[in-house]
């Protein structure tokens, strides 16, 4: 459910661009479309992130595994579809609690993650396009072990990671983006995904 609830948000969210890409005025596209963008980009993006575990033993009791993310990025787009790109993802923490041999934990985990990915651009509008992201997380999950060994939440994992978003250009420098993004197992018993808001400077 929260997984579905984080990609709900995303789809709001370039729709919302999609609307805004579509009502922008046919002299501002053309300002727009008169100015070439560099190849080289930074960006930053906040939101939330959703987490899960898996293949845990200890019974499950009352959970948070939502919380907020900030990422920051930067990439070189080789040709207009085609670019790579490497960024660093905050994910906040998890907070569960589980019960094993009849003793109640909280076990609190933080995530994050550092990936690099190629990406693919398809430009929808002269303002707006759809962006696809592939390619290799580097998680870790932090904290203090509360639990039995063989159900330990806390490690660092290498995963494939993908994601998918929109961006809304503003100017030749600036653009408004939305993104979702799956990292994968951050551990052997964790994983993650987020959705964040954000800006994209290219230069």
């Amino acid at each position: 459910m929260i997984r579905f609830k984080t990609r709900l948000q995303t789809a709001a969210a370039l729709t919302a661009l999609m609307v805004l890409a579509t009502t922008t005025t046919s002299s501002a596209q053309a300002a727009t479309t008169d100015e070439a963008a560099g190849p080289f980009y930074v960006g930053v993006g906040v939101g939330g992130s959703a987490f899960g575990t898996r293949d845990v033993v200890a019974t499950k009791g009352p959970a948070d595994e939502q919380s907020r993310a900030f990422k920051i990025y930067g990439g070189y787009q080789i040709t207009d579809h085609f670019g790579v790109q490497a960024g660093y993802t905050r994910l906040g923490s998890l907070n569960d609690t589980f019960t094993s041999s009849g003793v109640g934990v909280k076990q609190t985990v933080s995530g994050r993650s550092l990936y690099v990915a190629g990406t693919a651009r398809y430009r929808v509008s002269e303002s707006f396009a759809l962006i696809g992201k592939l390619g290799v997380s580097f998680g870790k999950a932090t904290g203090t072990n509360l639990l039995a060994t063989s159900d330990n939440l806390i490690g660092s994992r290498r995963y494939l990671m993908g994601g998918f978003g929109g961006e809304y250009r503003l100017n030749r420098s600036l653009a408004l983006t939305a993104d979702y993004e799956a990292y994968g197992k951050l551990s052997n018993k964790v994983s993650a995904d987020a959705f964040t808001l954000g800006a994209r400077f290219t230069f």
